[in-house]
């Protein structure tokens, strides 16, 4: 039973299996004067993914700063309520709060509550940060208990030919996962940056103008920046968007494009045949660059390997060129095809077939409707197929045939046996009469008259005999060929 409770309860809430997805809360750090204003920028980041509602409740300091007005942004007496809404596009949500510098000093801003979710509805957990505003006197100059300036040095680092200057003072909140905050001569001054645990790897964050600061890669070898957008794959893993990448191996259907994603623009590769994903090059946790192909729809990223150039790069500027990059673009497509040919033609031979058979049985029948009409009593069909089974007298049996030859020869050789006897005893006729002299009285003599009747009797009777036990078939065939012996029939099978 409580089991079977258990199975419905969660049939019944279907939310509790759903992934909650990472993002992060991030404030800006201003600095103003006493009596001035000023404006405090917060973010919502999912990291790619589109975003949807964004709440968040934010306390500052009543005695420190007087909350004026903002974008997105509503309350006082020391709370800000901050709400918006993302329309399936954008990947962050911003707000602005704008403050009255009442008093000298440094106060925070932090987040008590919120609620988020990303635009598909799915629950989007924030990485709660805390800004710092800090107040200089209104003189100008800075104030006895007041930190070091947040950005360090002139505008001295250009990028796409834009200066920007490095930003030193930057919350714990900026701190991704898996870096550490330390610091680094650049241009003959120490700088607060940012240095990866796995690969070493050193992360400026820029400043120029008013503008949020950025998180820019930096190649000790080469003393040159990348400016880059972190983007959160899992709870372990992430990658680190490049704008160094180029498309030169990547297949035709990809055309070159630019996509914003958070405060900056890289350069992307949108496929032709699905406007919904684009090719970025980015740089995972490991330090390994690769090209990603990011779904705008689900808001995911997935690595993308591409043929080095010389290896296995494909030609698209010749027909054979084209023609291989079709087919391995459409393999599968073309699999199918090619399996749907062969059991088509599997299935045609089948029924050709059966087609043929049927044919051969249709004109063996005609065949022999015409030879049934030609020859009707069947004697052509016997002289082309002679058989035993054609003679009269013929038996099935091999041992029925022995036994009627055995009887037949035993029977004639007894009554042979007996004329040859009965036949001997007259013998006594030649002998009586070989002399000359008796010859003439017995020529006379009525009892030889006598002999020679009995003998055309005994031959009468013999011949008689002799024609009965001759087999039938040896009668026909000899009556046939003129003998009277021997004789043969056909009969009609």
């Amino acid at each position: 039973s409580a089991l079977l409770f258990a199975v419905c309860f969660f049939m019944l809430c279907p939310s509790l299996w759903l992934h909650a997805a990472e993002g992060t809360l991030q404030f800006s750090d201003p600095t103003g004067k006493v009596g001035d204003e000023i404006t405090v920028k917060v973010k919502v980041i999912t990291g790619g993914a589109a975003i949807g509602d964004g709440n968040v409740t934010v306390t500052y300091d009543p005695a420190m700063l007087e909350f004026v007005s903002g974008t997105n942004a509503s309350g006082g007496n020391g709370t800000v309520n901050l709400a918006a809404a993302g329309d399936g596009t954008v990947s962050e949500l911003e707000y602005t709060m704008v403050f009255k510098a009442l008093a000298e000093g440094k106060t925070a801003i932090e987040a008590s509550d919120y609620t988020a979710y990303l635009y598909s509805d799915e629950t989007l957990n924030l990485t709660l940060g805390s800004g710092e505003v800090t107040v200089e006197p209104g003189d100008g100059t800075q104030s006895s208990t007041g930190g070091s300036s947040a950005v360090s040095g002139e505008a001295d680092i250009e990028i796409n030919g834009k200066k920007y200057s490095v930003y030193n003072d930057f919350s714990d909140a900026l701190i991704p996962d898996g870096f550490v905050r330390t610091t680094l001569n650049y241009n003959n001054s120490e700088r607060t940056v940012l240095q990866s645990e796995t690969t070493g790897q050193y992360i400026f964050y820029l400043v120029t103008g008013n503008e949020d600061p950025v998180m820019a890669l930096y190649d000790q070898d080469n003393q040159s920046f990348a400016l880059t957008e972190m983007v959160s794959i899992s709870d372990e893993s992430y990658i680190m968007l490049l704008s160094t990448g180029n498309g030169n191996n990547l297949p035709a259907k990809f055309k070159e494009t630019e996509i914003s994603l958070g405060s900056l623009s890289f350069p992307a590769w949108q496929n032709s045949e699905d406007g919904t994903f684009y090719l970025l090059y980015a740089m995972n946790e490991n330090g390994n660059e690769s090209f990603y192909q990011y779904d705008t729809q689900e808001g995911t990223y997935q690595r993308y390997p591409v043929a080095a150039e010389g290896d296995g790069v494909k030609d698209t500027t010749t027909v054979t060129g084209k023609v291989v990059d079709f087919l391995q673009d459409h393999i599968i497509v073309i699999m199918a095809a090619v399996w749907a040919i062969i059991l088509i033609f599997i299935i045609v031979v089948i029924v050709l077939g059966i087609k043929l058979r049927h044919a051969n049985e249709e004109l063996d029948e005609v065949y022999a409707e015409n030879e049934a009409k030609a020859d009707p009593k069947g004697s052509r069909a016997v002289t082309m197929k002679k058989s035993r089974d054609q003679f009269i007298g013929y038996r099935k049996s091999d041992d029925d045939d022995d036994l009627y030859d055995n009887d037949y020869e035993d029977e004639y050789e007894d009554d042979e046996i007996d004329y040859e006897d009965e036949y001997e005893e007259d013998d006594y006729y030649e002998d009586e009469y070989e002399d000359e002299d008796n010859f003439e009285e017995y020529d006379e003599d009525e009892s030889f008259d006598e002999y020679e009747d009995d003998e055309d009797d005994y031959e009468d009777d013999y011949d008689d005999d002799v024609e009965e036990y001759v087999p039938k078939r040896k009668r026909n065939s000899s009556e046939k060929n003129g003998d009277d012996d021997y004789s043969m029939d056909f009969i009609d099978l």
